[in-house]
C-alpha cells in the first residue's frame, strides 16, 4: 500500500478518536492546531506531526493508566461509548501500520496493543464499533501481526462478540421459528424439540423464542416443557 493511501486511512482513524479530547495528554489539540496554523501543513507532515504523536499518546495513556485513564477530567471508561472499543482499535492499528518494520517501538507497542484489547474485549461495542474493530483486525491480519498483538482468549472472545449477526435484524429468526412450530403443529406433530445453534448467537435465542410462541399459539408449549423438548 502506497504512504498516502496509509496517509489517507491513519487520518481517518484519528478523526474517529479525536472526540475523546487528547489535549488531557499534554497535546495540542486538533482544532488548535488547525486553529493556530498560519498555512495549511501538507497532507503527510498533518499526518505524521500532529496525528501520529497524539495517537501514540494515547496507546501509552491507557497502557499506564488502564480503565483509571481520564481526559480533560473526564474518565474515558464511563460507559458512555458504545463503539469505544472499535474507535480504540482502528486508531492504534492505523498508527502501529504506519511504523517501518524495522522501528523499535513496533514490538513494544504490538504487546502493548495486546494488553489494551484485552482491556477493553468485554465493553459495550455496538455496530459501528464492531465494524471499526473487525477492520483493525482484519489489517493486522493482513500485515502478518495478529498474533503478536491479540492473544488467543481475547481473539476468542472477540470472535464472539464481532458477529456478523449482530448487523442484521433477526426478528425474522423469531416469526421463522413461530411458523416452523404451527406448520408442524398443523401437520399433526405433538412432540416437537429444537435443536439450536451456538448459545453466544441471538439468533438462536430468537429462534427458540419463536419456536415457544408458535407452541403457546397451539397450546403444545407446557406438554414440551414437560418432556424437554423446549
Amino acid at each position: 500500500m502506497d504512504k498516502l493511501s496509509k496517509m489517507t486511512r491513519l487520518l481517518s482513524a484519528a478523526v474517529l478518536i479525536s472526540g475523546l479530547c487528547l489535549t488531557s495528554l499534554g497535546l495540542t489539540s486538533l482544532a488548535e492546531a488547525a486553529g493556530t496554523a498560519a498555512f495549511p501543513l501538507p497532507y503527510n507532515e498533518t499526518v505524521q506531526t500532529k496525528l501520529q504523536p497524539q495517537i501514540e499518546a494515547l496507546l501509552i495513556g491507557l497502557v499506564r493508566d488502564g480503565r483509571s485513564l481520564t481526559i480533560d477530567g473526564i474518565p474515558v471508561f464511563n460507559g458512555k461509548d458504545k463503539f469505544l472499543p472499535g474507535k480504540i482499535a482502528i486508531s492504534l492499528v492505523e498508527f502501529l501500520l504506519s511504523l517501518p518494520p524495522n522501528d523499535p517501538r513496533l514490538s513494544m507497542y504490538l504487546r502493548d496493543f495486546r494488553q489494551v484489547a484485552r482491556l477493553t474485549v468485554d465493553d459495550a461495542n455496538d455496530t459501528w464499533g464492531a465494524y471499526y474493530y473487525a477492520l483493525a483486525l482484519d489489517q493486522l491480519r493482513k500485515a502478518g501481526l495478529l498474533q503478536q498483538a491479540v492473544d488467543e482468549l481475547t481473539l476468542a472472545k472477540l470472535r464472539v462478540r464481532l458477529d456478523w449477526r449482530m448487523f442484521v435484524d433477526v426478528s425474522f429468526d423469531r416469526k421463522g421459528g413461530e411458523q416452523a412450530a404451527l406448520h408442524l403443529v398443523a401437520l399433526g406433530h405433538q412432540r416437537i424439540g429444537f435443536i439450536g445453534g451456538p448459545s453466544t448467537f441471538r439468533s438462536t435465542h430468537e429462534r427458540r423464542a419463536g419456536l415457544e410462541d408458535g407452541l403457546a399459539t397451539a397450546g403444545l408449549l407446557q406438554a414440551a416443557r414437560r418432556a424437554s423438548l423446549v
